[in-house]
């Protein structure tokens, strides 16, 4: 499934913690490629596709938004939400339409977390 039709040149990250109504913006960051293209390549490859969980709800955890550009201008979201199993939404396709993607692998958020610079 890819996120963008080229590889990521930028990302905007916001940080929240909190869960469901009661998130709170606790920190924002830019990066350029290589940076986002690793965001964008693992946030498409370390993913349980279509995975469901019961897992303990973490509203201690940090989750993030990550608008990702390619160079051609397209722009796609990524919300990832450890507090709730690690769930990955994305905008995709064209229109973009809010899409769940399945739960993400530890390694994307700490890769997401490590971007900041």
């Amino acid at each position: 499934m890819p996120l963008l039709p080229l590889s990521a040149s930028a990302a905007d990250v916001c940080a929240y913690t909190g869960g469901g109504r009661r998130r709170e913006l606790v920190d924002q960051w830019q990066v350029g490629s290589p940076v986002a293209d690793s965001i964008r390549a693992i946030a498409t490859t370390a993913v349980r596709r279509g995975a469901m969980t019961d897992c303990p709800v973490d509203p201690g955890a940090t989750s993030y938004v990550v608008v990702l550009t390619d160079a051609t201008g397209t722009a796609r979201t990524l919300a990832l939400d450890p507090t709730v199993c690690g769930t990955l939404r994305a905008a995709t396709g064209t229109p973009a339409v809010d899409t769940y993607l399945g739960l993400a692998l530890p390694s994307v958020v700490r890769a997401v977390a490590r971007s900041r610079p």
